[in-house]
């Protein structure tokens, strides 16, 4: 059987999406084709480096199957289980839509979690070991694993969090107390003391105890991680997958790796806003009442600026075919880092527009 691609790139020319797709497309059938018709053959005429090819192409994990790995994988079939949200349109589809046929088989299956029990167990213990689908959105919510996991035979517990616990312990100690009460460590002549039986239970002072028959054993830290899909892709397919991974670990958490300023903070209540980013800069605005017969008014900051005024503006908002000198702006003192002053020349009352930028 030979390959045939249906649609015609050329070297140096721009391709679209769909014939890109349709050739990939065309691929992944033709391999799939030659896998099924090639069970049961004879590879012994095959190099070793052949033999390896096939092995890892035609090796298939189960979705889901958990990988502990000393080192970091680049292969696109495994996604670290570090509570990402994937979308199930485009890179991630046949994983979300095989969670989906799972929790539509029965949603109250003990693997599935709602978003906010996921983020309260993140929260109270840093993991949780449950999926969360949004069927509105087409979501799956991966497990978060940083600690040991424990093996079960009973489907009821799967995803289960047990908590820390340490064996509980407890003693029995004699004091003895002489007709003052005070403490003696015996009762010499058992005349003149009183003896009493005490008993402490570490419990008591701290639920931890009493939570486990065993202690905290060694471990070894390794990555654990997710199968997400069932056979090898493309080393394009790949390179996206790789991508898209590093995309949801940076997105709206993480943009310490960005060199070109980014906003970092907004802010916007009805007329007043600021903008505050990465590289210091600050930029803000808002509106003032301005007064009659002069009056000095005070314009304080909404967040204070360190070190210049790089631009500052005040303008009224008088409406067109309004007296333009009813609303002028008498004064405007140079502002400082915290607030500005101006003072208006009004017949009545008006807003004014402020912005300041800088450092």
């Amino acid at each position: 059987m030979n390959l045939t691609l249906p649609r015609e790139l050329n070297p140096g020319q721009p391709a679209r999406a769909e014939s890109v797709n349709a050739n990939f497309n065309a691929v992944l059938e033709y391999l799939e084709t030659f896998k099924e018709g090639s069970l049961n053959k004879d590879f012994s005429n095959l190099t070793e480096e052949s033999l390896a090819t096939l092995k890892s192409y035609f090796s298939i994990r189960n979705i889901g199957e958990i990988i502990f790995s000393p080192i970091p994988l680049t292969d696109s079939c495994f996604h670290l289980a570090d509570g990402s949200l994937l979308s199930g349109e485009g890179t991630y589809s046949e994983f979300v839509n095989h969670i989906k046929k799972l929790y539509n088989s029965n949603s109250e299956a003990n693997f599935f979690t709602s978003e906010q029990e996921w983020q309260n167990s993140v929260v109270s213990y840093g993991e949780c070991g449950k999926f969360v689908y949004d069927s509105e959105l087409n979501t799956v919510r991966l497990p978060k694993i940083t600690g040991i996991l424990e093996g079960t035979t009973d489907l009821t517990v799967l995803g289960d969090l047990i908590e820390a616990g340490l064996p509980n312990h407890s003693h029995t100690y004699v004091t003895y107390a002489d007709t003052t009460g005070r403490y003696q460590a015996t009762g010499a002549d058992g005349l003149h003391a009183t003896r009493t039986l005490n008993t402490s239970n570490a419990s008591d002072s701290n639920s931890i105890y009493g939570n486990s028959n065993t202690v905290q054993p060694q471990t070894i830290k390794y990555f654990v991680y997710i199968c997400i899909s069932t056979s090898a892709k493309l080393d394009i397919q790949s390179n996206i997958d790789n991508i898209t991974t590093d995309l949801n670990g940076k997105a709206d958490t993480d943009l310490t790796n960005c060199t070109k300023p980014h906003i970092t903070e907004t802010y916007r209540n009805n007329g007043s806003w600021y903008r505050l980013w990465s590289d210091g800069f600050i930029e803000q605005g808002g509106y003032i009442s301005g007064q009659q017969d002069s009056v000095n008014q005070t314009i304080n900051y909404l967040k204070p600026l360190t070190t210049i005024v790089l631009e500052y503006n005040v303008h009224n908002t008088r409406g067109s075919g309004q007296d333009p000198y009813a609303f002028q702006l008498g004064a405007l003192s140079d502002p400082g880092l915290t607030s500005m002053v101006i003072r208006t020349v009004c017949n009545t009352t008006t807003n004014y527009i402020w912005s300041v930028r800088g450092y």
